[in-house]
């Protein structure tokens, strides 16, 4: 059986670097696939 699994996510904003979110706790991501676009989150 699957077990589902959910996050919490938020657009990225782009005046941060990954350096600066990852020394706030967040943690830089790119979602892609196929027949969509990627978003930066």
């Amino acid at each position: 059986m699957a077990k589902h699994t959910g996050l919490a996510v938020e657009k990225r904003d782009f005046s941060k670097n990954p350096r600066q979110l990852r020394a706030e706790g967040k943690l830089p991501a790119t979602v892609y696939g196929h027949n969509f676009d990627s978003v930066s989150l």
